[in-house]
């Protein structure tokens, strides 16, 4: 694995809150807390087969198998792990390709890697507008 070429699987996180530090010369550092609650591999991708090479990470507590499609439920079936509430694919490179079933964690990373992070805004509706713009 190359830290500067390779792509690595990702995790599923969920935003706690935002937290500061502070280092021995007194600089405020802004860090933000995640909760990653039980990431696994359950599938892989190849560049035969799917034209790309990627790995499919499932992500949060084992829970019922009712409420998932059928595409859904093979693709947990067949890496023998159970239902998790989250499935996202990750586009990685074949050095970094993980096998399935394997946890993945916080330490997945490395200390100083940087990682890019999306997200959805929390909806605020018509309260959002009124705040934003002062009317509240």
């Amino acid at each position: 694995w190359n830290q500067k070429t390779s792509l690595r699987a990702g995790m599923w996180a969920i935003k706690v809150r935002m937290y500061r530090f502070w280092d021995e010369h007194g600089n405020r550092i802004p860090v933000t807390m995640l909760w990653a609650p039980n990431n696994v591999v359950v599938a892989n991708r190849w560049p035969a087969k799917h034209g790309r090479w990627g790995t499919v990470v499932a992500c949060g507590w084992p829970t019922k198998v009712d409420p998932i499609n059928p595409i859904e439920k093979a693709v947990y079936t067949k890496a023998g792990v159970k239902y998790r509430g989250v499935l996202r694919e990750f586009v990685v490179t074949e050095d970094a390709m993980l096998p399935v079933g394997f946890p993945l964690t916080v330490r997945h990373f490395m200390p100083g890697q940087c990682v890019d992070i999306t997200s959805k805004s929390k909806a605020k509706g018509f309260q959002g507008v009124m705040k934003r713009w002062g009317f509240a």
